[in-house]
């Protein structure tokens, strides 16, 4: 071997090296400060772009295995910061605006969507899409499929999202697009706020065909059915999976598919 090709092979070698760092120095790391974002981030194929999420980030099973910053509500800076991302990403609704603040002033990047309906999830995923250099068109293009055109099935719903207190989705929020889906009309009419606290009575006079309840907690689900019982409503209870129908991810389709299946039982 001639000292030429050494040196040809030495500058080959430091050239790759160069290369590497030069890829590594643009790579993303990703901080999600939401489950939906999580799940977003894996479904458009880029799962080992996320540094680290929340506590209840549990979807793909890849994702609960990942560094935990805190809640979805009272995510950690320090957590955030000890994993060093160069993005931050969030939903608007529940996260707490001193963390954006916080990270603007350290220089690190980050975003906040929303989700009142289905093109602000739809945005979303898009957005991200770009920030990754992903294609989301499979993804969106299922979701327009579905909810491009509602079914009108004359039935009336009501989404309670907690049942100590009685709180229930509004017609200005994601859900209320999930349940059009399936064909019932929500009750709870559009109001400045997604969420608003309601009392028994209101669900006596309008006497929904059916009660949603996205509850984890079996003592709330119990509540539910105690309050069927004790105001002799006719109303059929729901019981749905919060995990999917809570979060203003690529898993609405999963969440319109599965109430029109119980609705038609």
């Amino acid at each position: 071997m001639n000292i030429g090709s050494v040196v040809l092979k030495k500058i080959l070698f430091l050239l790759l090296i160069l290369l590497f760092f030069a890829v590594n120095s643009y790579a993303l790391r990703i901080v999600s400060l939401s489950p939906s974002v999580t799940e977003i981030i894996f479904k458009l194929g880029a799962g080992k772009d996320v540094a680290g999420d929340t506590l209840f980030s549990n979807y793909p099973k890849q994702a609960a295995r990942l560094p935990k910053v805190g809640s979805y509500i009272h995510p950690s800076l320090e957590e955030i910061l000890r994993l060093h991302p160069n993005y931050v990403l969030g939903m608007r609704e529940g996260t707490d605006e001193r963390i954006k603040a916080k990270l603007d002033e350290l220089g690190i990047k980050s975003r906040f969507y929303r989700a009142r309906n289905v093109e602000d999830i739809i945005f979303t995923i898009q957005d991200i899409a770009k920030l990754l250099g992903k294609n989301p068109k499979p993804v969106i293009k299922r979701i327009r499929h579905f909810y491009s055109s509602y079914a009108k099935s004359g039935k009336t719903g009501i989404f309670l999202v907690s049942i100590e207190p009685l709180m229930a989705s509004t017609q200005n929020t994601f859900i209320n697009d999930i349940m059009k889906c399936a064909g019932i009309n929500n009750i709870v009419k559009d109001n400045a706020l997604e969420y608003i606290t309601i009392d028994k009575e209101f669900i006596v006079e309008k006497q929904p065909d059916f009660i949603i309840v996205s509850l984890g907690i079996k003592r709330q689900i119990e509540a539910a059915k105690r309050l069927i019982e004790r105001f002799h409503l006719k109303s059929k209870l729901l019981i749905v999976n919060p995990n999917i129908y809570n979060r203003p991810s690529y898993r609405i389709v999963n969440a319109c598919l599965d109430l029109r299946k119980k609705v038609s039982r």
